[in-house]
């Protein structure tokens, strides 16, 4: 067998030497059923460059044994074997979650005073941790800018100081305690989840809140179905809950009613209320409601006392850039100075990121009564 295999590699060696050498250059490798291929150029530059692929190689096989090693694949109920780099991703993710509920921990005791952290809570290893760091800022977390705080080159001021803020998609309150200690005098929000809410009230106990529990839609309605988000990877999902046609979730969903109000009539009643003396005028919008503001922004006719809005838009659930030109064009209309981070945003027909994006906007005059005489201004990053 052996005495075969030599006179082989012979005849082969004999035949390829016979080839002209314009046509020998060009060949690699001869592979005869053996792992590692047996090299037969003879260019030293080809040869070469063939012992480097297979070196290449030899690490790549080594690479890939280690990590198998330290990250074994799991099993499941039938006795397949997962993937190596799942296994990795899940690893990284719960290490990820980790660290930025220690972080959180860390914002809580350093930017809220003692006397507003006393009733303060929230659920680690959960998205809460997100949302505190997001909303405060964390230097460690290379997030050192709030995230409902422009740039400081930004030309437009979103000032919260002896502002009346409308929280929409209140979450636990993390944003209310954030406008208070910017100088909010007042926060109405509006939380349709009942665990977020119940924790939105022991938050801003005693505190110049008014929490109402129902969700904020495009037109009036009496109800509307609140898809709650599922846990990813063993974190407890607390902010991806969503109205259904929003939902980006699928199969075996959990749904449950809720009372929901549109938010022209909310100002509108405000309007009201503010004109005879019963409620402070809002001045202030936030609004991060995953996904409902696609819709509630384009079809806003009045926005009355509101001078400064900030909201998330979920290009996560809308990619489509002509639609967020569209909804821009409706907020000139109303608002005379706009700012988002636009850096590549005109390159692009379909949002190619992975997160949403927050949008600015200030009117400094009364432009709902004169719409079309008013210049309107864009202000870029």
């Amino acid at each position: 067998m052996a005495l075969g295999f030599a006179s082989l590699v012979a005849i082969v060696s004999f035949a390829f030497l016979s080839i002209p050498p314009s046509t020998r250059s060009r060949l690699y490798t001869i592979t005869l059923y053996c792992r590692r291929p047996i090299l037969v150029s003879t260019d030293p530059y080809e040869r070469s460059r063939l012992w480097k692929v297979e070196a290449t190689m030899r690490r790549r096989r080594r690479r890939r044994k280690k990590q198998l090693t330290e990250y074994p694949p799991p099993t499941d109920t039938n006795g397949r074997k997962g993937s190596a780099k799942k296994t990795r991703e899940r690893v990284s993710y719960a290490d990820k979650a980790a660290l930025i509920s220690e972080c959180a921990a860390a914002v809580v005791e350093s930017k809220i005073p003692k006397e507003m952290r006393r009733n303060f809570c929230w659920r680690n290893m959960s998205n809460d941790a997100n949302v505190i760091v997001e909303v405060f800022g964390c230097d460690r977390l290379n997030k050192s800018r709030a995230a409902y705080c422009p740039h400081p080159d930004a030309a437009i001021d979103m000032d919260i100081d002896g502002s009346v803020v409308l929280d929409i998609g209140g979450h636990i309150g993390v944003f209310a305690l954030y406008a208070l200690l910017n100088g909010a005098s007042h926060v109405i929000g509006y939380e349709p989840h009942p665990e977020n809410a119940d924790m939105y009230r022991r938050n801003t106990q005693n505190l110049s809140v008014d929490l109402r529990e129902a969700a904020v839609v495009e037109t009036n309605t009496a109800a509307a179905e609140l898809v709650v988000g599922k846990d990813f990877q063993g974190i407890h999902n607390t902010w991806r809950h969503s109205l259904r046609q929003h939902t980006h979730y699928r199969g075996n969903l959990s749904v449950f009613n809720v009372t929901a109000h549109s938010l022209q009539s909310i100002l509108s009643k405000n309007a009201q209320a503010a004109a005879t003396g019963r409620e402070m005028q809002i001045s202030y919008v936030k609004m991060d409601c995953e996904g409902a503001e696609l819709d509630i922004l384009k079809n806003m006719k009045e926005w009355y006392g509101v001078q400064k809005l900030v909201f998330e838009y979920s290009f996560t659930k809308r990619r489509n850039m002509g639609e967020f030109w569209k909804t821009l064009e409706v907020l000139r209309l109303h608002f005379d100075r706009i700012w988002y981070n636009d850096e590549g945003w005109d390159n692009h027909d379909e949002w190619p990121w992975h997160t949403d994006a927050i949008v600015f906007c200030q009117r400094t005059t009364n432009l709902d009564s004169s719409a079309n005489e008013m210049p309107n201004i864009n202000v870029h990053d």
